[in-house]
């Protein structure tokens, strides 16, 4: 089984999704499935962020973000490594915003659930 990646633009490197799940430290109990939903949005995010700047370098004649490197070979250019940062950060603040809605609608349902159990108690059928 090969990695799971989210390739976007040419310019910008893939997002191995193990790699983002080890690193974010995701429990299991959150899906690949949810997983790959968050790191779509914070790719889509973080390249919206930085489109105009991308745009400026392939006016330059860069192709992908790893030609702007000042490292050895050897290393990942810290511009890449930068760019997988800021979708890691994004991808952390679309499962916090998708758990803290899910939380708000779950106690917003039991609200209801509850008012109307309320409801049903004595004195609310005009019987005292």
């Amino acid at each position: 089984m090969g990695a799971r990646c989210i390739n976007s633009d040419p310019f910008w490197p893939s997002i191995d999704l193990d790699n983002l799940r080890q690193q974010l430290q995701i429990p299991p109990a959150i899906s690949d499935a949810r997983l790959e939903v968050a790191a779509i949005g914070a790719v889509i995010r973080v390249n919206r962020e930085f489109g105009q700047w991308r745009r400026g370098l392939k006016l330059k004649g860069y192709n992908c973000l790893e030609q702007l490197r000042a490292e050895p070979e050897d290393e990942t250019p810290v511009l890449v490594r930068c760019y997988l940062k800021a979708v890691a950060a994004q991808t952390a603040l679309e499962l916090e915003s998708h758990f803290r809605e899910t939380d708000q609608r779950l106690r917003c349902h039991d609200g209801r659930i509850d008012a109307t159990r309320k409801k049903g108690k004595k004195g609310d059928n005009g019987h005292g």
